[in-house]
């Protein structure tokens, strides 16, 4: 009934939008049809999860790849932080300016059980949900509606205690030919683009934010299809700057495992086998996927396009009956998102050293999963090369 419902109101307002355009009252009209164009319904949502393999090995080649802007070739990069802790954003302050990024900070409610939150101000939610749970999605929901206010076509939006590889500029660029190659033969394969030309990054969106809503490049989990791992569609490629499996999240150790991959380096043996030698940068290359995304669960790095923040927004503002990171898994398994992830993760969230041995809280010392040449725990001597 819900759906149907929904359905009526898409359409009216459509109706409503053209007579406005006929009328003469071109901004309104506009306007409400670049909103309904937002819902309108997508061929993703009626793709089988035991969709067909489509797998895509890119390893050895090197293709050509654009330079990318301050902002890793999205439109900006927002940061959810929570104002008391200025610490968090002195450290990043000093991260963004040797890595060359340009970051805008949003703000993250502190809420607990004893804050006095305003019902006035928040969607219907379920009485379970913490005042924690109530924070973080709002401290989500606020970026996703100042992309919207301000026309953004894309942004990457990261936690404060995020943390990221020193070479980031190069990861991003590397991701570029693999992701547009995995669009362009999924949507192909979905008849959503059959007769259409291949994607291609432009200087101007990079990273294709038109094809895609969300783009996790940091999750804490990502669950593979229900049935067999290995029907999930992924393109795979070189990326020498991938972790070894001693600092990496053994959730993404089994993951990888699934496709064949390892994340320890190989050392050539006669007979041109390769054997095993964890912590030995010899032999073949590092390898990364690039995947469609199944059931991730991200809150310390994503990308998201202008579609996919309005999609969220539509779907918060009808109830909140889980956590936000659930409630975009969930539209991510049933597909009403078009949704791709990086395996293993190309950020992750920054735990620091809170042991007897660090008395004096050094935020240096600690470790991101995930993350090879911590920007974090490089950040002194890239200061001092600056």
């Amino acid at each position: 009934m819900l759906a149907f419902i929904s359905i009526a109101f898409i359409a009216i307002s459509a109706l409503i939008g053209q007579l406005l355009l006929a009328e003469g009252d071109t901004s309104i009209g506009e306007r409400l049809l670049e909103w309904v164009s937002l819902f309108q319904s997508s061929p993703w949502e009626d793709i089988d999860s035991d969709a067909q393999t489509l797998p895509l090995d890119l390893s050895g080649s090197t293709p050509s790849a654009l330079p990318l802007n301050s902002t890793l070739g999205f439109s900006k990069i927002y940061v959810r932080h929570a104002s008391p802790y200025d610490n968090r954003r002195d450290e990043l302050a000093m991260m963004s300016a040797v890595s060359n990024l340009s970051v805008a900070y949003s703000d993250k409610p502190l809420w607990n059980a004893g804050t006095n939150v305003s019902l006035a101000g928040l969607p219907w939610h379920d009485s379970l949900l913490s005042k924690e749970e109530l924070a973080e999605y709002r401290s989500h929901a606020t970026v996703w509606r100042r992309i919207l206010d301000e026309q953004t076509p894309s942004a990457l939006i990261l936690s404060d205690t995020v943390d990221w590889d020193i070479n980031v500029h190069a990861q991003l660029q590397r991701l570029q030919t693999p992701l547009a190659t995995l669009i362009s033969a999924y949507e192909q394969q979905q008849s959503s683009n059959a007769h259409g030309d291949p994607r291609k990054p432009s200087r101007q969106d990079p990273l294709l934010s038109n094809a895609w809503d969300i783009l996790f490049l940091g999750c804490e989990e990502e669950l593979p299809l229900p049935m067999a791992v290995d029907l999930a569609p992924f393109a795979r490629y070189d990326d020498e700057s991938v972790a070894p499996s001693s600092t990496s999240s053994p959730t993404f150790v089994e993951l990888l495992a699934h496709y064949g991959m390892s994340l320890e380096w190989a050392m050539a043996i006669p007979g041109g086998a390769y054997e095993v030698v964890p912590g030995r940068r010899r032999g073949p290359p590092r390898q990364r996927l690039v995947a469609v995304a199944q059931s991730p669960r991200c809150s310390t790095a994503y990308a998201i396009s202008r579609r996919g923040a309005a999609k969220l927004l539509h779907t918060i503002s009808r109830g909140l009956e889980k956590p936000v990171h659930d409630m975009v898994a969930d539209l991510t398994q049933s597909r009403q998102l078009r949704a791709f992830v990086t395996l293993p993760p190309l950020m992750g969230e920054w735990v620091q050293d809170t042991s007897e041995d660090n008395v004096r809280r050094d935020p240096s010392l600690g470790r991101a999963d995930n993350v090879r040449d911590s920007v974090r725990q490089h950040l002194k001597r890239l200061i001092w090369e600056m």
